[in-house]
């Protein structure tokens, strides 16, 4: 099936919607495995911590997810961007059939 993309997006919507599904799956793993982290912890400052990295760990996500959606929108990105973009291609996570995959493709960089 050919597809024209017409619009000034990059992406077509049912990528940008693959996309947020595996950020939404990889955070949810994340707090999956801290929360598994939270109930060996043994001490009150091992949870600080733990609560510490969930929150950074989250945060990257959302603005890695955010990098994406702007870079795909028509504008002029900070020169860094594209190398952002490059290493989120380097990020692996476990997809929900458990397979080793990144967080951005190449054809959506």
């Amino acid at each position: 099936m050919l597809r024209i993309l017409t619009k000034a997006l990059k992406l077509y919507p049912e990528q940008l919607s693959s996309l947020r599904a595996r950020v939404a799956l990889l955070e949810l793993q994340k707090q999956r495995d801290f929360a598994f982290a939270l109930a060996n912890a043994e001490s009150k400052q091992e949870v600080f911590c733990i609560q510490q990295q969930l929150t950074a760990e989250t945060t990257e996500l959302k603005q890695s997810l955010e990098l994406i959606v702007q870079s795909a929108s028509p504008a002029v990105l900070p020169e860094d961007s594209s190398d952002e973009l490059r290493s989120l291609m380097q990020d692996y996570y476990t997809n929900h059939e458990g397979a080793r995959t990144t967080l951005l493709t190449e054809e959506e960089a």
